[in-house]
């Protein structure tokens, strides 16, 4: 089977520093205990909706998704990461107190637009991050951050196993 990764994103603002100088005074972090608790809590309220298992915290997916939002400032840009975990990016210009509960809030949000498809159908662009949330399959998440010195913040979640598998329904 083929994975599916969102490539489509929108960006509503350009970065205006160096990736250099990004690298040299960005902030990255795995989260407070309650944005945690909270990015948790949309996650398995997502998946509880549609019958599939809660997640639990992996820290170490926690850790790698903080060091490629770290990556991600460095570069300037979103990009996906060639990792073999399920991946779900996400960037707002601005901090905000709690940004892996507003990350999570956004991809659940895509519920939206899923019109119970198998991977990666028609509306993949809008819902592959909601997908795999709700992945059946996926057991762990890990999410993380950066913060560009301007205040342009990178959230990185990390699943395990991976959805979005070409010609699978998700739950």
């Amino acid at each position: 089977m083929k994975i599916c990764k969102k490539y489509s994103l929108i960006l509503i603002g350009v970065l205006s520093l160096s990736s250099w100088a990004l690298a040299q005074h960005s902030s990255s972090s795995t989260g407070t205990q309650g944005d945690v608790q909270k990015a948790i809590a949309v996650h398995n309220d997502a998946r509880k909706a549609v019958g599939t298992p809660p997640l639990s915290w992996s820290s170490q997916l926690a850790k790698e998704a903080t060091a490629y939002a770290a990556e991600l400032v460095r570069k300037g840009r979103l990009v996906h990461s060639d990792t073999d975990e399920g991946e779900n990016l996400y960037w707002y210009s601005g901090t905000h107190a709690n940004p892996l509960f507003e990350a999570s809030t956004s991809w659940a949000s895509e519920i939206e637009d899923y019109r119970r498809e198998r991977c990666c159908g028609t509306q993949f662009s809008q819902t592959g991050h909601y997908t795999q949330m709700i992945w059946s399959t996926t057991t762990h998440v890990g999410i993380g951050y950066a913060i560009t010195p301007s205040g342009q913040t990178y959230v990185v979640a990390r699943y395990n196993p991976p959805g979005n598998w070409m010609g699978v329904y998700p739950y």
